[in-house]
Order: C-alpha cells, then sequence, then structure tokens
C-alpha cells in the first residue's frame, strides 16, 4: 500500500513530498501529470492507495478576486472526484484558517482561535471569500465520506505557512516590491502568525498519524504584518522611513492566529523557527 500526494509542485507539497515516500500528482514533473478535475484521469492513478494528502487547489489571494469561479472549482471538483476514487482511504485533506476568518471578524471566536469554532462566510457577495467556502464544503464532504463509508480522515488547517519557493502572497511579494525599489505595504495594521515551511512539513508528518482529527498547523506567535515588514527591510538593509502604508483589500481579516493546544498536545512539545530567522531565508532564495 502507498501514500498519494496531490498538489505535489505546490509550495507545501513541493517540501512534504522530499520527506515521505508517497506517489505525487500535479499538472507536471510528478509520478502521474493530470487534470484531477477531470474524472476520466483520476481513473489512471494507482489502485493500491491507502493514503490520500489532498493539498492541491489553487490559492492565491488575488485570483480571489479575479478568478472566483476557478478558484472554487479547483477545491471542489478534485477533492470530489479524489474521494470517489479511493472510498477506502484514510484521507488528509489540507484546510484553512480562512474557514473561521468570517467567524472571527463577527466576533463569535476568540483570538488565538481553536479548530471547534463555527465555520462561517461573512459576506457572500464578495469574491475574497470564494476560497474559503470552497474550503469549508469539502471539510464538510470529507468528514461526510467518513461517516457513510467508515473510513478515516484528518483535516489540516495551515495558517500562513512561508519560506523559500512561495509565490503570490505577502512575504515574497513584499521582498519582491523591495528589490524593485518599492517599499507599499498593504493590511500594515492586520495580525497573522506565520509558520516556517519545514515546521509546517514537520508538523503535517506528525498530525496525520492522527485519523478523524482536526488540526491547526502554525505557530503560536502572532504579530502584525508592519513587524514583518520591518524586519525584512532591516535585514536587507532599507530605511524604515520609506515604507509607504495602505490599507487591507475589502473582506481581510484584521486578526489571525491558530490555538495550537490541541497541536502540542498530539505531536509533543516543537521548537519553532524564529521569524528572523525565516525571513532570512526567504530573502536569500530571492537575492
Amino acid at each position: 500500500m502507498a501514500t498519494l500526494l496531490t498538489g505535489a509542485n505546490g509550495f507545501i507539497g513541493s517540501h512534504l513530498r522530499k520527506q515521505i515516500d508517497c506517489v505525487t500528482v500535479d499538472r507536471m514533473n510528478s509520478d502521474y501529470n493530470l487534470d484531477l478535475s477531470v474524472a476520466k484521469q483520476c481513473d489512471v492513478l494507482p489502485d493500491d492507495i491507502d493514503t490520500v494528502i489532498h493539498l492541491a487547489a489553487f490559492n492565491s489571494t488575488k485570483n480571489f478576486y479575479s478568478t472566483p469561479f476557478s478558484v472554487i472549482d479547483s477545491i471542489v471538483t478534485p477533492t470530489m472526484n479524489l474521494l470517489k476514487r479511493y472510498p477506502h482511504a484514510h484521507f488528509v485533506y489540507a484546510g484553512s484558517s480562512e474557514e473561521y476568518a468570517g467567524t472571527v471578524n463577527l466576533g463569535w471566536a476568540d483570538v488565538p482561535t481553536s479548530e471547534d469554532v463555527p465555520l462561517c462566510i461573512e459576506d457572500i457577495t464578495n469574491p475574497r471569500w470564494c476560497y474559503a467556502a470552497g474550503k469549508i464544503a469539502m471539510e464538510s464532504a470529507v468528514i461526510s465520506h467518513s461517516i457513510q463509508n467508515d473510513t478515516d480522515y484528518t483535516i489540516l488547517r495551515f495558517h500562513n505557512i512561508y519560506g523559500p519557493g512561495q509565490q503570490n502572497h505577502f512575504i515574497p511579494e513584499f521582498i519582491e516590491r523591495l528589490h524593485q525599489g518599492s517599499a507599499v505595504l498593504y493590511g500594515h495594521t492586520d495580525t497573522r502568525s506565520f509558520c516556517y515551511i519545514d515546521d509546517a512539513v514537520k508538523l503535517t508528518q506528525e498530525a496525520i498519524k492522527y485519523p478523524r482529527e482536526t488540526f491547526n498547523i502554525g505557530s503560536d506567535r502572532e504579530v502584525s504584518i508592519l513587524e514583518v515588514a520591518h524586519t525584512i527591510m532591516q535585514l536587507m538593509e532599507i530605511d524604515l522611513d520609506s515604507l509607504k502604508l495602505h490599507d487591507s483589500p475589502a473582506g481581510s481579516t484584521p486578526r489571525r492566529a491558530p490555538d495550537i493546544t490541541k497541536l502540542i498536545k498530539h505531536v509533543g512539545e516543537f521548537e519553532f523557527t524564529s521569524l528572523k530567522q525565516g525571513l532570512t531565508e526567504c530573502i536569500t532564495s530571492l537575492s
């Protein structure tokens, strides 16, 4: 029996595939180069799979606003195809902290936020929420599939994972702008808990050992976007006075930080990579 890893060329998948023995799936440069949104293409995948780690999705804030239907389709259709293709496998699903962002924004949950809070869509007419909507729907599908087929699942809600090789997210985009001479920063008052990719991979490897559980995957240090920007600029020896501050796009979450009590209880004490060290690696990779 074997493990199937989807999204093997994505940011998290490209790092995870180096650490585990798995059959890889993506559009290219994988054991199986195919489109998971096409059910017939899924038929060629191997039968002897006992664990599916499903990371594939179209994730970029820019895409949330420009191609929201495609974002939802990239989440829902491949997930449903894989659940049908492997009705008896342990299904490890990549959820998202976006799923409870509306709950936090409406004041219905504390920060740091635990796994058992209600999930909601704050404004269904704002395309910003397309990603959360798709992820919530597929968490329900994964759990319902487990109930109906008496199989195992593990849901991993990733929280602002960052590191070398990442694209279309705040940290690499800000570093690239600085290289181009533009110190524009959006959402400087917002807070996040950034988790370095190596830490996220280690935590993922431990968390998937626990079936029928949902885990927040992230660090427990909440920092402002402004603090992260200042740290990057200091590491790059750029004058902080050149920073130009702008508000977040409509629908952005002012605060986000995971309660990782449950995660640490299961995986044991964990030493996280410092933000300064992780940002140094990102800057070096983009030099």
